[in-house]
């Protein structure tokens, strides 16, 4: 009996010689290079990266953009091509923009310039909040956010920001 095989599948790509995916943590994306056949079929510029084990899929990375393509000839004159492939995260680099001022703090005198520790009512945003609006300003859905804290309250100021580095601040806090 053969032993199960693991592939890495792209849209239209008819003959893998050789994948890898390196997964990054944070706003800066993942990236998989595919060193392919040279085809005459164009392969889609976009589309889903799908990992499977054995013949089922254990993975998919969506929306990934193919970033760049090298051809490579070797010592005999053969062709092949690689690709760099970049996940989703990608697209976040011109996602749009994010305005607010939340969790904003009263001043107790204007000439010292003290601050108040309390928040101005309307204002209140957990990170865990903040961190959503930053999510659905990229236009993330079915997103999980539990991990970040729901006592924290930064003070924020964004003013068409991009959502992807503002969010990329509050996890760095």
């Amino acid at each position: 009996m053969a032993a199960p095989q693991g592939l890495i599948l792209y849209n239209g790509i008819k003959a893998l010689l050789a994948a890898n995916y390196t997964n990054t943590d944070g706003i800066s994306p993942g990236a998989c290079q595919m060193t392919i056949a040279p085809q005459r079929d164009r392969f889609r510029k976009e589309g889903d990266i799908v990992f499977q084990y054995g013949g089922r899929e254990v993975a998919r990375r969506r929306r990934c953009k193919v970033d760049k393509v090298d051809v490579l000839y070797d010592s005999d004159g053969n062709e092949t091509w690689t690709l760099s492939i970049l996940d989703r995260r990608v697209w976040w680099r011109e996602c749009g923009e994010i305005s607010g001022y939340y969790n904003v703090r009263r001043a107790l005198n204007d000439k010292t310039r003290a601050v108040d520790k309390r928040i101005l009512p309307g204002t209140e945003k957990t990170v865990r909040e903040l961190g959503a609006l930053c999510l659905d300003a990229m236009g993330e859905v079915g997103y999980d956010v539990a991990a970040l804290p729901n006592d924290a309250f930064p003070e924020v100021a964004w003013d068409y920001a991009n959502p992807a580095n503002e969010l990329a601040g509050l996890c760095d806090q």
